[in-house]
């Protein structure tokens, strides 16, 4: 996968980027839920070779158990230190959504796609992507 292509997962989209950004940390995780389904709870998750960098300005939201990894509202990027993969799963089980995404080593932005309203309907506010 080159610089700039990207992946997508349901609402999940998984960017390839140069290098990782400066002003991130490294956030302690082993497995990474980078999306949940609130309704039906499915994750978006990679299990093995993932490292999770969260910018410094949002490092005072990791404490209290809170998990960055699956917030959509923080900047957040992935690194991949070997072959693994974004499935798709409910209790631990594959879930048939969708199908799993094998990832190549290297860095990716996270982005959650979100849903706007047409100007005619600017009344609802955007939302997060379900899926």
């Amino acid at each position: 996968m080159e610089i700039g292509e990207s992946v997508r997962q349901g609402d999940v989209l998984l960017v390839r980027v140069k290098e990782l950004p400066i002003g991130y940390d490294k956030f302690p995780t082993d497995r990474c839920v980078i999306a949940l389904g609130e309704a039906s709870g499915h994750e978006h998750v990679i299990e093995k070779n993932v490292e999770l960098w969260v910018n410094q300005n949002q490092a005072w939201l990791t404490g209290s158990g809170f998990r960055p990894s699956h917030d959509p509202t923080l900047n957040r990027y992935l690194k991949i230190t070997g072959k693994t993969s974004l499935d798709h799963v409910k209790a631990f089980k594959p879930t048939g959504d969708h199908d799993f995404i094998e990832l190549d080593p290297g860095e990716y932005k996270v982005v959650i796609q979100r849903h706007e309203s047409a100007p005619a309907q600017k009344s609802s506010p955007a939302r997060y992507v379900e899926d």
